[in-house]
């Protein structure tokens, strides 16, 4: 699929030749276009940037840290639920003084890691992205009211009443704006310009640098040797020789159990996370459960009543509308799943949806799901979810002109879609 370039840009030397490589924010797999090596590559938090500073300076710096943001938000409110898609930085160290966000900074300039030869500046010290999530919410979001009419037993449900709120494909990194005094003013390293006013140095606190595991992976399969496949963005890596699936975990490559449903030889897999969500406070143990929780137009079947639900979620991202709809689909349908099988000549799309989504996405699934909902929402608070079993299962889609297409879940979903997902 072709892919849009207007993601950041980060400059790196490639860990084998020396060489410049391009990268984009993305890119969770760097080729190096000289020496033609392939590396995966892993953090054991987030990914850690600088702003290469433009003026010349031998003074140390100061690097001032902002954090930056995005994924798809969604506000579970009545009637519908309300998405969007957020990308903005927030500064990461409280400054009345220094600017809220770094503006189109990033955009205008290649980012590098953070590494160990930037020991030697000053850091401002960062807040914590828990911590910083509220101001982003504030920008992004009215405040909310809830009226209670003492008349009634319920609450009564207003439009603007938010019941959840949640980011699902979430992509958090930490970027350095690099700074010098110049007497009582702090000077932009990177456009030249005095920032804010900001008092003495002395009036500032700064921490060390943070050693961080950045690591390059090779691309080969840790039980034959073979080259392992996946595209830029793929948080999962296939090996075609021994069928087998892997992801980045701790600075090594983890196998991960999968199942496919096989089809057509010409078929297009997408990658879905089938799990078994532990719910308490709502009955949703069997699909029979599901029927009545949904109020689906089905007369349930006795054996629906032993039957064990799976939420099936997109394991890749998506305009926020179509990834809802595609959850509800799938759920739905319960297609039955194969084993693990043979991985070699079969086109796989990208997974780019990290397992640490899972559990939002199923109080959202439930929050889409249920009937009815002025009913169901007020209790959200008091339920309670967990996860006793997740794999990946590869999904078989019909390749159509502008669009992918599973019949049996009459899930349809558009190619620019799918590209638009990737930049999420």
């Amino acid at each position: 699929m072709e892919k849009r370039s207007d993601n950041w840009k980060i400059e790196h030397a490639c860990p084998q030749c020396s060489a410049p490589v391009l990268l984009e924010d993305t890119d969770r797999i760097l080729s190096c276009p000289f020496c033609r090596v392939k590396l995966f590559i892993s953090t054991d938090s987030h990914f850690r940037y600088f702003i290469p500073p433009k003026m010349e300076s031998s003074d140390e710096l100061i690097m001032i840290p902002y954090w930056r943001f995005r994924g798809m938000h969604f506000s579970v409110r009545l009637p519908k639920t309300d998405s969007r898609v957020v990308d903005a930085t927030i500064q990461g160290y409280v400054s009345s003084s220094l600017p809220l966000s770094l503006g189109v900074r990033p955009q205008a300039v290649k980012l590098r890691f953070l590494l160990p030869e930037m020991k030697r500046h000053f850091y401002l010290p960062e807040l914590s992205f828990r911590e910083v999530m509220p101001v982003i919410e504030k920008r992004l979001l009215q405040i909310e009211t809830i009226n209670f009419n003492k008349r009634m037993k319920a609450v009564e449900l207003m439009s603007d009443l938010v019941f959840y709120r949640t980011f699902i494909g979430e992509t958090s990194s930490l970027i350095y704006l690099p700074a010098r005094m110049d007497g009582n003013t702090m000077i932009d390293q990177v456009s030249g310009s005095p920032l804010s006013g900001t008092g003495p140095s002395g009036e500032l606190s700064f921490t060390k640098y943070r050693d961080w595991r950045l690591d390059f992976l090779p691309l080969l399969c840790p039980d034959c040797g073979w080259d392992l496949d996946g595209e830029r963005q793929s948080l999962a890596l296939v090996c075609p020789n021994c069928s087998t699936l892997w992801m980045g975990s701790g600075g090594n490559l983890k196998k991960v159990p999968y199942a496919i449903i096989e089809k057509r030889t010409d078929s297009t897999y997408l990658p879905f996370w089938r799990v078994r969500a532990e719910i308490e406070g709502a009955r949703l143990d069997t699909f029979a459960d599901l029927v009545r929780f949904s109020n689906l137009p089905r007369v349930i079947q006795p054996e629906w009543e032993g039957k064990r639900l799976h939420i099936w979620i997109p394991a890749f991202k998506l305009q926020p509308r179509a990834f809802l709809a595609a959850i509800r689909k799938a759920t739905i349908t319960q297609l039955p799943t194969g084993p693990e099988g043979n991985l070699s000549k079969k086109r796989i799309l990208p997974l780019t949806l990290p397992e640490e989504d899972i559990e939002a996405c199923i109080r959202l699934f439930m929050t889409e799901a249920a009937i009815p909902k002025k009913r169901f929402l007020p209790t959200l608070s008091d339920i309670r979810t967990g996860i006793s079993e997740r794999e990946i299962v590869l999904v078989p889609f019909k390749d159509g002109r502008q669009e992918f297409i599973q019949e049996d879940m009459h899930l349809t979903i558009g190619k620019n879609l799918l590209r638009f997902g990737r930049n999420i």
